[in-house]
């Protein structure tokens, strides 16, 4: 069990800029915090889409203060495809990362080297996570930043989950509340007899969710990989279960990812339809919100905001 209440990771708030990656300094804490006090040495600490390793670094150096960490191997995974993309080179303009690989290129050796002092229970693995077998023991917690596709999720959910720990597993879904990623919202709800909500990172998108008894990924198989091809009463019924599940947000932070999931499923008036009913498109005063429908229009959802 955790030893002090997860609002605790705001002691580990770094001053100044946030570390370089896709996530939030929050979010950053929150593994930190969960490395040095919420980890038991029960299990693995599983990373999903790890890239250049903001949030690894982060549970990282929380595991070195944690004296519940075994002296000798491998606790903390981190996976990725580490393929180098078009966007990965955008997002290091500017940074000493920029011009040091080529798109197409594997990066899990650059990663390595980064994330090298970490190694004596840090291990890297490249991998295609809709296909991925794990095969090493209970789990405690799960980061997941790599959830992009139903496919991906599914393949993770079905191989990963069954070995989170009952009363104690974690799963950490960094882009819960971010629009475009919305849709993990469903694999949730399909799994909610096995889950429930446990924390949401303030001043972030991550959700938090508790394992309270073993996963049965079977609840998935029927699901399909497309978005189009869900049934539109699964969305209403995901959709209206997270807005009462995950309360410690705007309820218009869950309706923007429902329609733009719908947007996503090729459901276009039902989108444009909850966006109208919603008021959606109009700003809160909310930083993470307004900040999402700023990002929207820039990533080509005009049309379903105007």
């Amino acid at each position: 069990m955790m030893d002090r209440h997860h609002d605790a990771y705001t002691d580990y708030l770094e001053p100044g800029e946030k570390r370089l990656g896709l996530t939030t300094r929050d979010e950053q804490a929150w593994c930190r915090w969960y490395g040095a006090e919420g980890y038991t040495g029960r299990g693995a600490i599983v990373e999903w889409g790890a890239w250049l390793g903001s949030l690894t670094s982060s549970y990282c150096d929380g595991l070195r203060l944690n004296a519940r960490r075994p002296d000798f191997g491998t606790v903390a995974y981190a996976y990725d495809l580490f393929r180098w993309e078009p966007w990965c080179e955008d997002e290091v303009r500017n940074t000493e990362h920029a011009g040091r690989l080529q798109v197409g290129e594997s990066f899990a050796h650059y990663f390595r080297a980064m994330h090298a002092s970490y190694r004596a229970f840090l291990e890297v693995r490249p991998a295609d996570l809709t296909r991925e077998k794990w095969n090493d023991g209970p789990i405690e917690l799960i980061v997941n930043d790599a959830v992009k596709t139903l496919a991906i999720g599914k393949g993770a959910y079905e191989n990963f989950l069954p070995s989170l720990l009952p009363q104690e597993g974690l799963l950490a879904n960094q882009d819960y509340l971010w629009p475009t990623d919305s849709f993990i919202a469903v694999l949730q709800y399909l799994l909610r007899h096995s889950f429930t909500h446990e924390y949401t990172v303030p001043d972030s998108c991550m959700v938090i969710f508790k394992c309270h008894k073993q996963p049965d990924p079977t609840a998935l198989v029927a699901l399909p990989d497309r978005l189009s091809e869900i049934d539109p009463a699964l969305f209403d019924e995901a959709f209206a279960w997270s807005r009462r599940t995950v309360t410690a947000v705007p309820s218009e932070m869950i309706d923007l990812g429902k329609a733009v999931t719908l947007w996503q499923a090729e459901r276009h008036d039902a989108a444009q339809r909850v966006v109208r009913d919603g008021r959606l498109a109009t700003k809160r005063g909310h930083p993470v919100y307004d900040f999402q429908l700023d990002v929207l229009a820039q990533w080509g959802y005009g049309d379903l905001l105007n």
